[in-house]
C-alpha cells in the first residue's frame, strides 16, 4: 500500500517543471531563513540570564495587567447590560435579577 502511495506521489511530482521546482526551493529557503532568524532571537535572549529574567518579569506584569483591565471591562459591560434589562421591566427576568441583587447585597452587608 505504501509503495502505491509513493509511486503516485512520484508521478505527481514528475509533472512539475524546473521553474516550479525553483519556486518551491526558493520558498522553502525563505521559510528556513525565517526559522533560523527566530531561533537566533530565542538564543540571544536565552544566553543572558539577566535579560531573560527581566523579559519574563515584564511579560508576567503585562499579562496580569491585561487580564485585570480586560476582566474589569467585561464585568462593567455585563453590569451595564443587566441594569438595562432591569430598567426594561421584563416580567420574569427583572424580578429574578432584582432578587439576585438583593441576595448579593444582603450577603455583603450593604442592606440591613
Amino acid at each position: 500500500m505504501s509503495v502505491l502511495k509513493w509511486r503516485n506521489k512520484k508521478e505527481e511530482h514528475a509533472d512539475l517543471s524546473v521553474d516550479d521546482l525553483k519556486k518551491q526551493l526558493a520558498s522553502a529557503t525563505t521559510e528556513m531563513n525565517e526559522l533560523i532568524e527566530a531561533l537566533n532571537n530565542v538564543l540571544w535572549l536565552r544566553n543572558d540570564w539577566k535579560r531573560f529574567l527581566f523579559y519574563n518579569i515584564l511579560t508576567g506584569i503585562l499579562r496580569g495587567l491585561g487580564m485585570a483591565v480586560g476582566s474589569t471591562v467585561i464585568f462593567a459591560i455585563v453590569l451595564i447590560l443587566l441594569s438595562r434589562v432591569i430598567d426594561m421591566n421584563l416580567p420574569l427576568i427583572s424580578d429574578w435579577l432584582s432578587v439576585f441583587i438583593d441576595m448579593v447585597e444582603k450577603k455583603r452587608g450593604i442592606m440591613q
